[in-house]
Order: structure tokens, then sequence, then C-alpha cells
């Protein structure tokens, strides 16, 4: 009954009467209570409520006083409702709810303070403008959703979270609800939660609705683990991660304002949705999110002056730590956390009891040496309980095991079974082991320390390789005592050496993957390989640094993860039992792995044969890579060059009679690289080993000026490395003066150059020159006045003064260039793209303190340096005193709100909708936005990109169909890349220019031609436009091609507005009703080819033509631009307000 007094009425005049048979007219407050508790229903039936918000439209869209009455307007159901289908319906209902929302706030006229809404109608324009702005703000978020325009939403989003702000934030938290949720794409979730994060100072409004936001929306955004793995950033021997660390403050924050504001509730019941949440994820939440949850957690609840979680709440957080298949570093995290919490709750019993779970320190001390174990009868005794089967049954032959040696271990083994290694027995198995081989009394047997060191790998394999055990390893297996026996074995002489060497390159392999296996390989390879020199003739060296260099080992975002974790337990309880550094989980960082195999290589005595092995085996690649290799490739590595530049000098060979040989075919080899690689990063390596080259070689400098001074210039970057080698060899100290004259000659033809990076390269590169001719009195350069004029010219030029950072660095200075510490940690790692150093400074000085590992080592060939005072400033930069200062960078940026507020909002991304109400009812459509009888005939045209324009062009105008000659075009890539899916949303039809045979399924049929085609229309009642410059041609935009673009001239009245009303309703209502001139006729509108335009045996089927005016001297348009103007003008004409 009620729909039909709804489809019934008009927006003029409504007279809607009873059934009663006195016809007395209904109140209209009693017809809006009867309406409101009909669509109100409480139900969850889908149709119900759908029916319910198209008649609840119908209703809000009628005239006063038929509409809600200010008794329904004043209920806080009615807003809450609407912000019910804001946040949780459809795209048509939710812009259905926006329409009445919009009609909702003209009728109020009276004061509204309600949970959901409040209004001064004292301030009723300003309201007025601000819910536009936050309908505006809500379609450009929830409903177009172009990345782009969401952006520019920004200060609009600042706006609506401010207090000056009024429209109630409930409305703004629906916005974000919805803007978060699951069905939204990632780019607008991540925008609108990072926003919402950043903006932590919410006002008191909307307190319970905020809290709602967070369990439905917010949390499980914020948990999302990809959000986590994409914003770890490591800076030298730290890591973050800048997503978790913002959602840990953003808690925090939240607690303390909300408690500070006088809402105490609300602080509480915030803290309970957060336990809650992480008690129903379990083990589906990411667990590294829980931390930052927690953490956040706890320094809200820190900074609270009361609890704000009871302590019956201990259950709930006892669950939370039931975390299994977690890291080291997360597990122990989860329960000091769960203690602190508990210790803040005021359960410190419950805590403790937590706490009995954790490993004790004596156990977690990486640090250990073996040397250092002492009182092995008790720990015998421990060892033995532990072991399942035990060992050395009576007193006597235990007593005999209490002298830790290698014979005795493997008593142990057999007596044990091997059940003396089974668990946490190994950890026990390996110190003794370990205190065997450094308190030798006599030789060992080979034998029983294969039998020994093979018992141990087989069960770290059998345990997966628990991390303690592997930090042990190396230093176990490469012992001095095992190399010696490995050395001087004389029964089976190849086992024991095969299963150290296959140990070494099983831990190599896991170190790519479990990057704190580096650090101890790598030190005790290093003063094995340096200190034995039969083991460093044994080993397969080649092998091990082939693999180092193609695949260097890098920290995995598991690890990552876990290393932003271990600074944070600063941050808990002081009473939990804490350890803050990395050292403390995982021993010395993988930069310190790195700088001993450099260092390795720096000083490793090797044959000429064996370093031109390796470094053949690295420079193949390089050499054989194609001309147009990318940028950037996998298979290349900084290590590689690195590497390569430090066993150069011994694969040429100094003292050998080859060396000239090797040098040329190097020299050649490398200046081949050179002239293809495209990366700044590996160019300077590059130059760095030809300068070697040449330093050591002096034939070979002639060499390389006349290639420079032959070369043509066609490779500009090749040119510019050539010069800047030619710089670098004169400056050398045994360079000639005339030398550095011819190289100072050719840089002045160079810096004439019509190459702009040839001539940049001269110019910067003559003053260094002219230093040093100067610094070493070569009067030949510094008294021409040609070389002392261009030198004068070049230091005035500001880029000289001022340089680029590509220029800041000085790359081949012979004096301090060619060190350790700029190859390894020099500025070429920050030209773009930057990379992150794998060793640093510190890590060498690291290793340089140790005295005792330094006693007796080879010298270095290359010497260590000192680091450019560019990098030294920055060092700090590496080390973060506090996690907090990216928070800075979160903060909101601080803008002027009344100014903001009157930005237009870009809205291109949404296609013009018709009112609400025309979707409701085809009856009473007021806009017809689709021309289904106008036909769009491009049959002519063959360029794919036009027909691509013309089909968004068509589908935009509304077109009912368009005609192509071949419909093969809808998949060409030209045609796609412009038609933007709108051939998806229009009806395409296949026309060609002649009559052929065609057909689909395998059934033929005849396709007319378009001149039949057009005849055919005709006699449908089609009138066929040419768009065509002709001697009878009409001019849009004239009265002539007015009245034949025109359907009808009837028109038919229908305003959803009532004009009596205030200016204000007028103006939000311009947009929902228009006059509309009501389709009668039907219209082919003609396009023309490319080249030809319409022919005449098409221009004679045609009853008119239109033309385009024109003004400028070029006297065509493009299809696709001619085609639009024409349909903007149709529909300009047959929409009449």
């Amino acid at each position: 009954m009620i729909f039909g007094l709804l489809s019934s009425a008009t927006y003029k005049n409504i007279n809607v009467f009873s059934k009663s048979s006195k016809q007395s007219p209904i109140d209209p407050t009693e017809f809006s209570t009867l309406i409101w508790r009909r669509i109100n229903p409480d139900t969850q039936d889908i149709h119900a409520k759908r029916t319910a918000l198209q008649l609840r439209l119908r209703w809000t869209a009628l005239p006063h006083p038929w509409g809600p009455s200010k008794k329904i307007l004043s209920q806080d159901e009615y807003w809450r409702s609407l912000q019910e289908g804001l946040r949780t319906g459809f795209a048509e209902q939710k812009k259905t709810c926006l329409y009445i929302l919009r009609l909702s706030i003209l009728m109020i006229e009276h004061d509204i303070d309600l949970d959901h809404m409040n209004f001064t109608n004292t301030a009723k324009a300003a309201i007025l403008t601000q819910y536009e702005r936050y309908c505006a703000v809500y379609e450009t978020l929830v409903i177009t959703r172009y990345i782009n325009q969401v952006e520019a939403c920004l200060h609009d989003l600042d706006f609506l979270a401010s207090s000056t702000c009024l429209v109630h934030k409930s409305w703004l938290y629906a916005l974000l609800e919805a803007a978060m949720g699951p069905v939204m794409q990632d780019s607008i979730r991540n925008f609108t939660g990072r926003w919402f994060t950043k903006t932590s100072n919410w006002s008191m409004q909307g307190q319970a609705d905020l809290v709602h936001l967070l369990e439905v929306a917010y949390l499980p955004w914020a948990t999302r683990g990809h959000l986590y793995t994409s914003s770890l950033v490591v800076r030298g021997q730290t890591c973050i991660c800048r997503h978790g660390q913002s959602i840990a403050n953003f808690i925090n924050q939240l607690l303390v304002n909300s408690h500070d504001n006088g809402d105490g509730v609300t602080s509480r019941s915030m803290a309970r949705v957060l336990i809650d949440f992480m008690a129903m994820k379990g083990r589906n939440l990411f667990a590294y999110a829980g931390i930052y949850l927690l953490l956040g957690l706890i320094r809200g609840l820190g900074a609270a002056p009361e609890p704000l979680l009871d302590i019956e709440n201990d259950q709930v957080i006892l669950k939370i730590v039931a975390h299994d298949n977690l890291a080291e570093v997360a597990q122990e995290f989860y329960r000091a956390a769960s203690y602190s919490i508990l210790e803040l709750l005021g359960s410190p019993h419950a805590g403790h009891q937590l706490m009995k779970s954790l490993p004790s320190s004596s156990e977690e001390n990486l640090s250990k040496s073996g040397n250092s174990m002492t009182k092995w009868p008790e720990r015998l005794l421990v060892w033995k309980n532990l072991s399942a089967k035990k060992f050395s049954y009576d007193d006597d032959g235990f007593s005999k095991l209490v002298d830790p040696t290698v014979e005795n271990f493997v008593v142990i083994v057999h007596t044990s079974q091997y059940s003396c290694l089974r668990r946490e027995c190994l950890s026990i198995a390996c110190d003794y082991l370990e205190d065997s081989l450094h308190h030798v009394k006599a030789p060992v047997s080979p034998c029983n320390l294969l039998i020994a060191l093979e018992a141990i790998w087989n069960e770290a394999e059998i345990q997966d390789y628990p991390k303690h055990i592997l930090l042990r390893i190396p230093r176990l297996f490469l012992h001095k005592t095992c190399l010696t026996t490995m050395t001087n074995e004389q029964s089976q002489p190849d086992d024991l050496h095969e299963l150290i060497q296959r140990v070494i390159f099983e831990l190599q392999s896991m170190a790519e993957n479990r990057i704190y296996v580096l650090s101890p390989l790598a030190r005790a390879l290093r003063l094995s390989i340096l200190r034995d020199d039969q083991f460093a003739r044994n080993f397969a060296l080649k092998e091990f640094v082939v693999n180092f260099a193609n695949r260097p080992p890098s920290p995995k975002l598991e690890f990552l993860l876990e290393l932003a974790i271990v600074p944070l337990f600063g941050q808990l309880s002081r009473s939990t039992p804490q350890r803050i550094r990395y050292e403390d989980y995982y021993g010395i960082r993988e930069g310190y792995g790195y700088a001993c195999i450099y260092d390795m290589l720096n000083r490793v005595i090797l044959d000429t044969d064996s370093a031109r092995s390796i470094l053949d085996e690295l420079l193949d690649p390089w050499i054989n890579q194609r001309r147009d290799t990318p940028v950037v490739s996998k298979w290349k590595t900084t290590v590689q060059l690195q590497i390569m530049f430090l066993v150069m000098d011994q694969a040429i060979g100094s003292f050998s009679a080859n060396a000239t040989s090797r040098s040329r075919e190097y020299f050649d080899k490398l200046l081949g690289i050179l002239s293809i690689e495209p990366l700044p990063r590996y160019r300077f390596l590059i130059e760095c080993i030809v300068f070697q080259v040449l330093a050591q070689d002096g034939s070979l400098r002639d060499a390389l000026f006349h290639i420079l001074q032959g070369y043509d210039q066609s490779n500009p970057k090749y040119v510019a490395s050539l010069m800047r080698l030619a710089v670098a060899v004169a400056r050398l100290e045994d360079s000639t003066a005339t030398y550095a004259q011819d190289v100072m000659t050719i840089l002045v033809t160079m810096a004439a150059s019509p190459k702009v990076m040839i001539r940049h390269e001269a110019q910067w590169s003559f003053p260094f020159l002219w230093n040093h001719a100067a610094t070493s009195r070569l009067t030949n350069i510094t008294e021409n006045p040609a070389f002392a004029a261009l030198n004068g010219y070049i230091r005035n030029l500001e880029q000289y003064m001022t340089p680029p950072p590509g220029r800041k660095l000085e790359p081949l200075d012979p004096s301090r260039g060619l060190t350790m510490y700029n190859i390894v940690q020099g500025p070429f790692l920050q030209l773009y793209p930057p990379e992150e150093e794998h060793a640093r400074v510190t890590d060498f000085e690291l290793i340089f303190a140790d005295k005792v590992e330094m006693e007796g080592l080879p010298p270095a060939r290359i010497p260590s340096g000192e680091l450019p005072t560019d990098i030294n400033g920055t060092e700090d930069d590496h080390e973060w005193s506090s996690q907090d200062r990216f928070i800075e960078q979160m903060k909101p940026e601080v803008v002027d709100m009344e100014a903001e507020i009157s930005i237009p909002i870009q809205t291109k991304g949404a296609a013009r909708q018709a009112n609400a109400l025309d979707s409701i009812s085809s009856a009473e459509n007021h806009l017809v936005d689709s021309h289904a009888s106008l036909v769009l005939i491009a049959s002519l045209i063959k360029n794919p990109h036009n027909l691509g324009g013309l089909s968004r062009v068509a589908e935009i105008f509304g077109v009912g169909a368009l005609h192509i000659a071949s419909r093969t075009v809808l998949t060409n890539k030209e045609f796609l890349a412009v038609s933007m899916t709108s051939e998806q949303h229009l009806n395409i039809q296949e026309t060609p220019l002649e009559t052929r045979k065609g057909g689909t399924g395998g059934i033929t049929a005849e396709v007319e031609g378009l001149a039949e085609t057009l005849l055919e229309m005709r006699g449908n009642g089609y009138k066929i436009i040419g768009i065509e410059q002709t001697d009878g041609s009409v001019v849009l935009g004239g009265e002539d091609a007015a009245r034949l673009l025109t359907m009808s001239s009837r028109k038919t009245a229908a305003a959803v507005v009532d004009e009596s009303k205030s200016p204000e309703r007028e103006r939000w209502g311009q947009s929902m009703g228009y006059d509309q001139a009501k389709t009668s006729k039907k219209m082919a509108l003609v396009l023309g080819s490319e080249k030809e335009g319409i022919p005449a045996w098409i221009l004679k089927e045609c009853d008119a033509c239109i033309e385009i005016p024109q003004i400028g001297v070029t006297r065509s348009l493009n299809v696709q631009t001619a085609a639009a103007a024409v349909l903007y003008e149709y529909t300009r004409l047959n929409r009449i307000k």
C-alpha cells in the first residue's frame, strides 16, 4: 500500500487520502511516522533492506510536508541507519544513502544533538557546505576510487578530522570503515589506513563508532603481513619496521588521548578490543603484527593513570602467547610482552609463571668460547642424566671421561648409542668436543676425529640445524687441531678432508637463507686459509669465492623482521629478562663476515693460475653479455667486481714473463665491458680494475691514450670513462710530464665536443689534472696560457662551485682511490640506484682489533686507506639512537583548513549519474542518459587508435550503437590502449564497406555493406546525418543544425526540488532533476575516413551534413574530436533544462 502511495504521488501536488469512506486527508506527521515504521524493519534480509531503502529514498524526496518530519529527523536511529548503509552496502546502496543524506540535511530546520548527528540551525549554511564536501570526499574514496583523486583529498580528510569541522565524527568513521574494507583495492586501503594512523588525536564525538572502526576495519588492515615486510628499512647496523612502529605509536597515542580527554571507558574498550582481536585471530594473525600491537598496548597501559584491563583478562593474554613455530626472537617477545602486561595489571604471579618458560641466560650466551668451559665433572653428570641411554656404566669408567679428549668423546657416543647427542645434549657434546680440541696432549686419531665430527654434523641435520649449533660448527670443524690432524693423517687421507670441505660448502649454502651463519664461517675460514698453507692449497677456494660472489648472502625478510624486534625489548618492563642486542641472539653481524672474506683475499698468496681461474670465472659472463643489456641484471653483483679487483694483481703476475701479455688481455676485456655496461656503480668498479692494470703495467698507458685519441665519440659514456682513466694515469707518480700534457691537450678538444656527456666530463676533469700539474710543478702545463685560461673559466662556472651529487666523488685518485675502504664502502655506492654496503669500516676495524688473530698473518697487498669525509660524516646516520625518529615524518602536515576546504575535488573518475530516483523506476525517469536511437557509423575508419577513441566517446555520450568495419579490431592493442574498456559497455556492430560472406559458429551468412545498411536504416525511420565539410553542410551551433539534431520539440517537466524553497535547497537540488526532451526519432551519424572523409557514394545516402565551425587555418579535426563535438551538441540540445 505504501509503495503504491509513493509511486502514484507527484512531486508538485501530493494529496494522499486514507481508505475511509469520507476520504479525509492523512495528517503529514502521521504519514511520516507510518512510513518510518514500515521502512525501518529489524531484519537481516538483503531484499527487504533494499526495498526499504528504495521506499525511504522516495519518501525523502517528497516535498514538504510529506517527507521525514521533525520528530523523525530528531531520532538517532534515522542517522545511524544511513551510516550503516554507507559502511557496508554495495555501491548503488551507498549512492542512495548519500542522496538521502543530502536531502535530509536540507530538511532540518531545528537544532539536533544526537549520538550520530548534531546540527545548529544558525550555522545551517556552513553545515550544508561541509556535508556537501563530506559527500564529495566519500564518493572519491569509496565509489570512484581513482588513487590520484584520493590523494588530492588529503587536506579534506584532515579538515573532517579537525575540531573545527561541523560534520559529526561518526560520519567520518563510516567513511573510513568503508574505505578500509576488504572489498577495496589495496591502494585505497593503504592510503586511508596510513592517514588514519597519523591522525590519532580524535575528539570525543562518536567514540563508540571509533572503537567499532578499530575492530572491524582498522585492525584487519593494520595486521596484513605485506605492510610489515614492505616497510622494513635497513640502515647500517639498524633495521626498523616503519609500519609496525607507526601502528605501535598510534595505539599508544589513541589510548593516552582517549584517557586524557576524560573518557576512561573508551580507553578500556580500545584496550579490550586489541586483546580480543589478537585472541580471536590466534594463529591466523601475522605474528610480527601482534608484536607491534602488544608494544603499543604496553606503552598505552604504562602511561594510563589507572589499569585499562581487568586482571580477569590474564587468561586471554596467556592465550595470545600460545604461538608455536615462531622464530626465537618473536616467541620470546610475545612472552616478555605478556609478562609486562600482566605486571601492569597487578598480576605479577601469573607473569612470573609465564617467564619460567623462557630459556635461561646461561644457555643464551652465544659468545661463550670453548676454553672457558670448566667443572666438567658436574657438567658430565648432567650430560649423563640427560642422555636417554647412560654412558660408562661403572664409576671407574665414568671418572676417566672427566678429562675431555676426542677418544673419550667417541667412547661416550658409542656407549650411549648416540643418545648423548639428542636434543639439548648436542650443545653439551659440542662443548666437550671443542674442549677436547683445545687441550690436546697427544696426536689425535684421524679416525676418531672423523667419527666425532660426523656424529655432531649428522645430529645437527636431524635437528634441522639449530641456530646455536650452527654458530659453533665453523670454529669446531676448522679448529687448528682438526686441520693439523687432517694434514698429518696417514690412513684414508681423503675422508676427513672431504667431510670438512663438504660441511663448509653446506654452511655457505645455508648462509644464503640463514645470514647469521656467514660471520662465524668466514671468520674460521679466513684464519684457516691464512694460517695453514697446506689447507689453503687443498681447499676448493675458487669454488667458494665464485659462489660467494655470484650469490652474496643477504638478510631475508624473515630475518629482518626478527632483527627489527630486538631493540624493542628495551621498551618492556625492566624486570623482564632481556637481550636487546643483535649479538645476544645471532652473534656478529654479517658485515663482519664480508670483511673477513675481503681481508682473506687481500692477504692470501695465490699462484697465478689459481688467481686467473677465479678471475676468468667471474669475468666471462660480463664479457659475453649482450650489448643491449638492461641497466639492472639479476646475475650481476657488486661483490663480483670487488673480488675481481682483489685478485687482479695476482692474476697478472707482476714478476712473470707473461705479465705484459696477460695485462693486455685483461685490459682489452675490461675496456670491452666498460663500453657496454650502463650502471654507474659497476662502471666505477670496472674503471678501478682497469686503472689497477694500468698502474701495474706502464706499457699499456700509451695504448689507452691512442684509444681515447682515435675514438669517434659514438659512445659518450665510454669516452668519459677513457678520459677519467687517462687523467688518473697522468696523475701517477711515475707518469711523465709529456703524457700529462698530451692528456691535457685532448681534454681541451673534448671540452668542445657536441656530445653533452663528453663535454661535461672533460670540463670536470680539467681542474683535477691542473691541480696535479701545479703540485708536481709541470711548467709545460701551468705556463701554457690556453690551459690557464680554460682552467680559470671552468672554475668560475656555477656547476663547478656547487657540483651535483654525482660529481661530488673523485673516483680515480691515485693517492687514495685504490684502497680497501673505497672499494668496499666508497661513495660510489650512493650513485643511483643506491646500494647498501655489505661491509663497513667498523667491520674491518673489529677484525684488526683482535691482536691474537692478526698475529703472524700475511701482509695486505691493498692498503686499508681512509674513508672519505662525506662518508664519515654520515656514519652516525646509520646508528639510530631512537626508533621514533621516523615517526616525526608521519605527523600530519599543518594546513590552513579554511583555505584547503575551498579547493575543488576532481570527480572525472565518476561517470555522471542520474539522480538516485532514476534507478528506481523507469516510468518516472527524469533524465535519459542513454540515447538508444542514436547510432554512430564508423565503418570508413581504419586506424585502431581512432576506433578505440570513438568507442570511448560513444560510450560516454550514451550512443545506442557503434558500427565498425570489422570486430577483429576489438582485440587490437592500439584499440584497447585508448578504449579504456568502453567496448564492454557499448553495442558494437560489424558493418563492412561492401557486402561479404561472414558468420560464426560454422554458420555462413551475408553481412550487408555500408550503403545497404544506411538504406535499410532510412527505411526503419533513421535520419542519416554525415559529419563532413560540403557545400550544403549546416554549421554546428547554428539554428539549422539545432533543428536537425533536436529529436522532438515536446518537453516534459519533472522537478524534484520545490522552486519555492530556500536558495540552499535549490542549489543542492540543481543536479537532482532535469527537463528531458523525450526521444521520438532515430538518427545515424556517419563519420568519414582519416584521409578522404566521406566518399561520394556514401554522401548520396545522407539526408544532411553537418560541419564544425573553425577559426584557424587547419581544415580538419581528428575524427575522435569531431565526433565528440557533435555528440556533445546533440546531448546538449536533447537534454534541455
